[in-house]
């Protein structure tokens, strides 16, 4: 029996994904003091 996963798709990062596929150059992946990374 297969069970259910009760979460849904991350869209928002999904739409970041394809938003940096058509434009590269405008999104970049920097890392904070604690190790944590952020895309703007």
């Amino acid at each position: 029996m297969e069970h259910l996963r009760m979460t849904s798709r991350d869209l928002v990062q999904d739409n970041v994904e394809a938003i940096g596929k058509l434009f590269p150059n405008c999104i970049k992946e920097v890392r904070d003091s604690l190790g944590g990374g952020s895309i703007y």
